[in-house]
């Protein structure tokens, strides 16, 4: 499995960090190529919450569907994408305090 890691330091507290990142309508705002994100399960960011999410590359899309495994506020998301047999992503973010603000250590494995 390839990991793709990226770190930020963000000069805002941890829990509205969280709290932004949650909000899966904002996902485009940060994330580039993305084109959209947004919660199918009724709206509710907890354990098995799903999203489909679209990149936009090249002039095609890829969707994926993403579930929610870990949901720890404000600490870290873990989602599973395995509905593409060409590839299974694990997609985990991490936040913590540092010098006052937020670091946000995202990850993306893929295989």
């Amino acid at each position: 499995m390839d990991r793709l890691t990226v770190s930020i330091d963000i000069g805002s507290q941890v829990r509205e960090v969280f709290s932004y990142v949650a909000e899966q309508r904002n996902y485009t705002s940060w994330c580039p190529g993305l084109s959209s994100c947004e919660l199918t399960s009724d709206g509710l960011m907890e354990v098995g919450a799903t999203k489909p999410m679209t990149r936009s590359e090249m002039g095609m899309n890829f969707n994926w569907e993403f579930v929610c495994h870990e949901h720890d506020p404000p600490s870290r998301m873990v989602w599973h994408s395995d509905n593409d047999h060409r590839m299974r992503m694990i997609d985990m973010l991490d936040f913590a305090e540092e010098s006052g603000g937020a670091r946000v250590v995202h990850h993306l494995d893929m295989e």
